[in-house]
């Protein structure tokens, strides 16, 4: 005689892995994600006292460890790293948990993005038309703020007319 009904989610636990981060980073810069793991029943429970690994899969490299760290009592972790700076484009992160219901892996796609400003200087604050202006420029990486490149010359360059 069947006297209950109950979800197989309810009787076979397994670790679920939650990522609250964002998808597109700067190459180079600091990053941080929010891992959340708990039981995948229907009033989930954190996991608590394992571990944490996040990896970036590259699609020409080897996977490179960004982060390892514990869980707290809430059953989640504060990731804090920096993606290298010699990468850009498309690529993976994999997040795998460690849990006493068993071992869980997430893979989440990113974006890295290699962005570089261009700081300009010049000798007159205002200028008209008529005006030479002389300017310097220095190419910066946005995410590390360090020289992108050789500094570039001094130029004169007249202003156009119609500006």
């Amino acid at each position: 005689m069947i006297t209950q009904v109950r979800s197989v989610s309810t009787i076979v636990r397994h670790p679920v892995v939650h990522l609250l981060g964002q998808t597109s980073y700067l190459a180079g810069a600091p990053a941080a994600l929010r891992v959340i793991v708990t039981d995948g029943t229907l009033n989930p429970s954190p996991i608590t006292t394992r571990t944490v690994h996040i990896e970036l899969l590259a699609h020409d490299a080897e996977p490179l460890a960004l982060f390892t760290g514990k869980l707290d009592r809430r059953g989640s972790t504060n990731a804090e790293f920096r993606f290298p700076a010699n990468l850009s484009g498309d690529a993976s992160i994999r997040i795998t948990a460690e849990t006493p219901l068993g071992t869980t892996d997430a893979i989440q796609s990113i974006h890295l993005e290699d962005k570089v400003s261009i700081l300009l200087t010049t000798e007159k604050p205002i200028a008209t038309f008529q005006d030479n202006l002389s300017y310097k420029g220095k190419q910066r990486s946005t995410a590390t703020v360090r020289p992108a490149c050789q500094q570039f010359r001094p130029r004169r360059t007249p202003l156009p007319r119609q500006w």
